[in-house]
């Protein structure tokens, strides 16, 4: 049998939030014991038709209903293999085959389970348009190498079993993504497709305050060093400052006018 979050600091030590509940899944959506119990299916046939155990790293919206189970639910399952699989190789043919197959057995949506890694997360708008198609891969490559390594060395793990590892993407790059996200949004004047976005992004940010900087406010300059090209725009942090101490009553975050002050 597969075991989930195997890591001995479970997420509900971080927060006083709960559960966003409620009592139907909606149509395409999926919540967490289905997901798990795809997952064991998955593994089972992974595990029988190459006999080689697989790690995959888990993020965006996934990582908040399987990891912190803050949201109940989720469209899709998006991953990341920690090896590169060809997409005409005989591995991913029979990935694609064992993910389809899970889908049928247990009626779940076709893209329950996805290796693409959507767009904001990639590039940035700052993005120079004069570089060229071999750079950018090039570019893109060492930035996933870098995700790979920082997520397996955190190494918190949301499943495993014989055929089948799936691991929650470094926090800093989750937390950077989805203020990053936001920071658009608000650039744009209009609203997330999700209205609890900056209630997720405050769920991250009491993770890394409680648990990666042992309950002290992070600085915002160091969460700027890493992974630079997702930028966050000064309104958005301020919003999450905001929202975090409504939430907590700290700061969580020293802007760098107040590490300034200090």
């Amino acid at each position: 049998m597969g075991q989930t979050q195997s890591n001995s600091t479970t997420p509900s030590t971080t927060t006083s939030k709960s559960t966003k509940y409620s009592q139907h899944t909606p149509a395409q959506f999926i919540d967490a014991p289905h997901i798990f119990q795809a997952l064991e299916y998955l593994s089972k046939i992974l595990w029988r038709k190459t006999q080689t155990h697989h790690t995959f790293i888990v993020f965006g919206k996934a990582v908040l209903v399987l990891f912190f189970r803050s949201q109940r639910f989720t469209k899709t399952v998006n991953i990341l293999p920690t090896t590169t699989i060809s997409t005409d190789s005989k591995l991913h043919s029979i990935f694609i085959n064992a993910v389809q197959k899970c889908a049928a057995k247990y009626r779940l949506p076709s893209s329950w389970l996805s290796e693409h890694i959507s767009s904001y997360e990639t590039t940035t708008t700052t993005t120079i348009t004069a570089i060229t198609d071999v750079e950018r891969q090039r570019d893109e490559e060492k930035r996933t190498i870098e995700l790979i390594s920082h997520s397996l060395d955190q190494n918190i793990i949301i499943y495993t079993s014989d055929g089948l590892s799936l691991l929650v993407v470094d926090i800093v790059y989750e937390f950077k993504c989805q203020l990053h996200k936001y920071s658009e949004s608000l650039t744009r004047n209009v609203k997330s497709g999700d209205e609890n976005d900056l209630d997720d992004i405050v769920e991250l940010l009491r993770r890394l305050v409680m648990v990666e900087n042992h309950g002290q406010d992070i600085l915002r300059a160091d969460i700027e060093a890493r992974y630079p090209y997702l930028v966050c725009t000064d309104e958005a942090w301020n919003e999450l400052s905001r929202a975090y101490f409504r939430e907590f009553g700290e700061r969580g975050v020293l802007l760098d006018a107040e590490v300034t002050r200090s």
